[in-house]
């Protein structure tokens, strides 16, 4: 965890880091619905993209 200068920036850290949480949760769970309908293996396209330098899908 990283030092801020103070309690505003501390805690605007915290809503954008749940929020980065949420949407990435939300995201995953709109592949794994898309997967399903096509027969595709999420966790499979998941483990392939986080593979990548700059992809961290939950």
């Amino acid at each position: 965890m990283r030092a801020v200068a103070n309690a505003e920036t501390a805690e605007m850290t915290k809503l954008a880091e749940t929020t980065y949480r949420d949407v990435n949760i939300a995201l995953a769970n709109e592949y794994a619905r898309y997967a399903d309908r096509h027969g595709i293996d999420v966790l499979e396209v998941i483990e392939a993209a986080n593979s990548q330098p700059y992809s961290h899908i939950h």
